[in-house]
């Protein structure tokens, strides 16, 4: 582990989430709570607040790191945003989703639209209160600055809570990429029907 990570092992199986230390880089997969998202409207230059109660960082880890680094020598960021994903509690998204497959697919990461991550422990979280069971959607993403980023948790308004852990900060990655590389296809290719083994004529 990097970055002042702690890994605590609450089971016999691998930990799912670490701990970070507030005073180094954002990392990726890092749960941010209470973010206020801003969005400017140029025709009467009024402002929009959109909060998040959770969002996940899906910046890569070396230009985080960079960007930190950055900032520390020369006080300049080399990054326009940090790209995240917003995180329901699962009773909140359960409301909208229609029918238990639906749900049964999304809560065991079998829907590709949606990635469920399991309650972390106090012990994890640098709050001391734990979080409960999210679902990603990777359909609802936006951006902020580090700086902006950074402000808020200062003010004590969001607030840095615990990390993914490998491998599951890799499933996540990989599962938003693929959405965000699925193709859509006029059509859906049409396959003649084929009779099963133990089908008679």
């Amino acid at each position: 582990m990097t970055g002042g990570e702690v890994a605590v092992q609450l089971t016999s199986g691998p930990s799912i989430y670490a701990t970070v230390d507030p005073e180094l880089e954002f990392r990726q997969g890092e749960i941010i709570s209470g973010i206020v998202q801003y969005r400017y409207y140029p025709e009467d230059g009024s402002v929009e607040e959109i909060p998040h109660a959770y969002a996940l960082i899906a910046s890569q880890d070396c230009d985080l790191l960079q960007d930190h680094n950055s900032k520390a020598a020369t006080g300049a960021s080399q990054l326009n945003s940090v790209l995240l994903y917003e995180a329901h509690e699962t009773p909140i998204l359960r409301s909208q989703v229609a029918g238990s497959d639906i749900w049964k697919r999304i809560v065991q990461n079998n829907d590709e639209r949606y990635h469920a991550l399991e309650a972390a422990h106090a012990r994890f979280d640098l709050s001391n209160v734990g979080l409960p069971d999210l679902v990603v959607d990777f359909r609802r993403f936006f951006s902020i600055s580090t700086a902006d980023l950074a402000k808020q948790i200062q003010a004590g308004t969001a607030a840095r809570r615990c990390r993914l852990e490998m491998p599951y900060r890799e499933q996540f990655q990989t599962r938003a990429a693929f959405y965000l590389q699925r193709v859509g296809v006029p059509e859906p290719h049409k396959i003649a029907k084929v009779a099963s083994p133990n089908q008679t004529a």
